[in-house]
């Protein structure tokens, strides 16, 4: 069993135009690895960063160590 596939596409693709967005194309592709995880992962680490430092380094601004 795979995530997504025609299924997901078809839900998808439905719902989008029951919204009214517009004319659009939902179509498959296929990504190696494990996209949706590594993105989870991404986002994760950055809210461990800015609880921690006060703000992620990908923000350009500078880290500041509150309370110390």
């Amino acid at each position: 069993m795979s995530a997504g596939g025609e299924r997901l596409r078809d839900l998808v693709e439905r719902e989008l135009r029951a919204l009214d967005v517009g004319r659009l194309w939902v179509v498959l592709s296929a990504v190696r690895g494990n996209p949706v995880l590594v993105g989870a992962m991404d986002l994760a680490l950055a809210r461990v960063r800015d609880e921690v430092f006060g703000q992620t380094a990908r923000d350009g601004g500078s880290v500041t160590m509150a309370g110390r």
